[in-house]
């Protein structure tokens, strides 16, 4: 008796298996108006395109800076962006990277990347913050707020320029 059920069973679903498929196959299926697989494709291309043009900033953005380096910042302790790669301009002054040269060209070219990494620094700073619940006067220099064109300056004491 149960073996005729599953047989039974086995049947039934192997002829539904084998409906669907037909009716997959056959033509009762339309194919897509021309309009729509035309947007599609351009779609397509149009996204491929955006892809690899942002992955052409990216690499270059990479190749010029450390992007897991300390900050750099001016003289007057605003910050400028990563630190540039096989530059001279960098100096050490206590735990900060201070720019010395008045060419910032280097971060006007990248203007667009210096500013997602400065947030992302940002972000991962407080992160850092968080997790060790370190005091702010403990910790070296990382950018405070962003206050549109510029940053707020860390409070030091005096506002005179580090060299």
């Amino acid at each position: 008796m149960r073996t005729q059920r599953k047989k039974r069973a086995l049947v039934l679903a192997d002829a539904l298996i084998t409906r669907r498929l037909q009716m997959h196959d056959s033509a009762e299926l339309e194919p897509l108006p021309t309009w729509v697989t035309r947007w599609l494709r351009r779609s397509l291309a149009i996204l491929l395109v955006g892809i690899v043009v942002s992955a052409y900033f990216i690499a270059g953005f990479v190749k010029d800076f450390q992007i897991f380096g300390p900050v750099v910042v001016t003289r007057t302790l605003e910050p400028l962006g990563p630190t540039p790669r096989d530059s001279a301009c960098v100096k050490q002054v206590e735990k900060d990277h201070v720019w010395d040269c008045d060419d910032t060209s280097v971060f006007d070219k990248h203007h667009f990347g210096v500013r997602v990494w400065l947030r992302l620094a940002h972000i991962r700073y407080e992160i850092l913050q968080l997790l060790l619940m370190v005091p702010a006067e403990f910790t070296a220099f990382v950018p405070v707020a962003w206050e549109g064109p510029g940053w707020r300056r860390r409070t030091t004491g005096a506002d005179e320029p580090l060299l």
